[in-house]
């Protein structure tokens, strides 16, 4: 199954755990993994979505910005 890419995010963030390489998550709601054996993702893909960053760090960092709780953008 080639795993579809926009199931697909980068997070430097996992549970109490910080990374600069991250992790990758695999969405699999609504994924019909039945008889799946196999899932292949495309490295460029994760290049890419590591590339984007943590999208939602990012939005986090620019609440807290906007509303006067943090570093200026």
């Amino acid at each position: 199954m080639d795993f579809p890419k926009q199931k697909m995010r980068f997070s430097s963030t996992h549970g109490s755990g910080v990374s600069d390489e991250g992790w990758l998550i695999l969405d699999v709601r609504n994924v019909d993994l039945d008889g799946v054996s196999q899932i292949v993702i495309n490295l460029a893909d994760v290049r890419e979505l590591k590339a984007k960053g943590d999208e939602q760090a990012d939005l986090a960092a620019r609440a807290r910005r906007l509303l006067g709780g943090g570093e200026s953008e």
